[in-house]
């Protein structure tokens, strides 16, 4: 099993592990139940569910995408998971900030969901232990059922004051009592952990599939040449893959460089670019320490030509300035990663050609799959008013 296999194992297991105190859950039935009126009277839902080849069953993945677009998860039932996470944007925003129940702007730039499982780890020296996390910039999540009940009752985003309070919202919500009750074979009732449970798979479900990329790397394909020329400045020239590695097959990759910290951890996913310097301290916010200020989660790049704008503060609009930062705009740091320093530490400037540069965005465009971002299996299932 390849390292990521491993983690989609690992989170399906947490996913089911967090739940656990919930009532027993029999195995989802291959059929679907009969067709519902008042399910159908707001949401296009087909019956049987779309098959999502995921291993979780299909119906709970389709009560997932049910409540990612539903704006009752919202205090003031304006704002869904979707308004900010937009499929045409990879799940992303294209605004460098979301606006959330309020209109008031989020605090950072919404990530993108795609791929999402492919986030940060934090490795301790002293003890070997792994924590997987990184749905957020700050890394502060631990799995990915907290992750997606964070915005719901984040007082800027969806505004509940917690999942206790959504539970007794939706247990009012005619077809939500129908869902719960046809989702899972013991009629159960709404709860938090199967919300969570849902929406987790859900997102596990957003996987990246038809890129150039990806054929490839399957022989389906061949790249042109200014997308072979990107991809050797990618893997071998600019090492760009030390960080991003999750993009590319293991045979491609060096062992990655981490800069370890006063404190005996190797930070993993998690990088100092050199952005200039603002009020947002990244995974120091979480964790109070000097050595992490400026660190940041290290996105992957799948569907990267959909997600502008770039970085944690929507600062860069195109791939061109992201590129235009990695030639010659790098600002120094006490905390600026070690792959982005000179051997005098000073700040790297690659100093990209322009033929440079093109391939580069050419070869980034490779990893779009644009089937993912109109699948109607991912799309809005609501009828009207959401």
């Amino acid at each position: 099993m390849n390292m990521r296999g491993c983690i989609r194992f690992v989170l399906v297991a947490v996913c089911l592990a967090f739940v656990s105190c919930d009532p027993p859950q029999e195995a989802a039935s291959v059929s679907a139940p009969a067709s519902i009126s008042v399910v159908d009277e707001y949401l296009n839902l087909p019956n049987p569910p779309y098959k999502y080849d995921q291993g979780p069953p299909d119906r709970i993945i389709q009560l997932g995408r049910v409540l990612f677009y539903d704006k009752s998860l919202s205090a003031n039932n304006s704002t869904s998971c979707g308004s900010c996470h937009k499929q045409q944007f990879a799940f992303g925003d294209n605004a460098p900030f979301s606006k959330g129940l309020h209109g008031e702007a989020t605090l950072r730039n919404t990530m993108p969901l795609m791929d999402a499982e492919l986030g940060g780890l934090i490795k301790t020296s002293a003890n070997s232990t792994m924590m997987h996390g990184g749905l957020f910039w700050d890394g502060r999540s631990p799995s990915l059922p907290d992750a997606v009940s964070r915005p719901i009752i984040n007082k800027l985003e969806m505004g509940m004051t917690g999942m206790y309070e959504l539970v007794d919202k939706l247990e009012n919500i005619p077809y939500y009592r129908e869902l719960f009750a046809t989702t899972f074979d013991d009629n159960r009732a709404v709860n938090a952990g199967d919300i969570q449970q849902s929406l987790a798979f859900f997102l596990l479900a957003m996987d990246s599939r038809t890129s150039r990329f990806k054929q490839f790397e399957q022989g389906q394909v061949q790249f042109t040449s200014s997308e072979l020329l990107g991809r050797q400045l990618f893997i071998e020239k600019y090492d760009c893959a030390s960080c991003h590695e999750d993009q590319l097959g293991a045979n491609e990759i060096k062992p990655p460089v981490y800069g370890t910290t006063g404190l005996g951890q190797t930070i993993v996913g998690f990088a100092n670019i050199g952005l200039p310097e603002g009020k947002d301290k990244g995974l120091n916010e979480i964790y109070q320490t000097k050595e992490y200020a400026g660190l940041f989660r290290i996105p992957n790049l799948n569907n990267v030509a959909l997600t502008a704008p770039y970085m944690h503060d929507g600062s860069l609009a195109t791939l061109e300035d992201v590129l235009d930062h990695y030639s010659e705009s790098i600002q120094p740091h006490p905390n600026l990663d070690v792959r982005l320093r000179n051997a005098d530490k000073s700040p790297m400037r690659m100093n990209f050609t322009p033929e440079e540069k093109q391939a580069l965005i050419d070869f980034l465009k490779t990893f779009t799959d644009q089937d993912m971002a109109t699948d109607p299996m991912f799309s809005n299932p609501f009828k009207q008013g959401q």
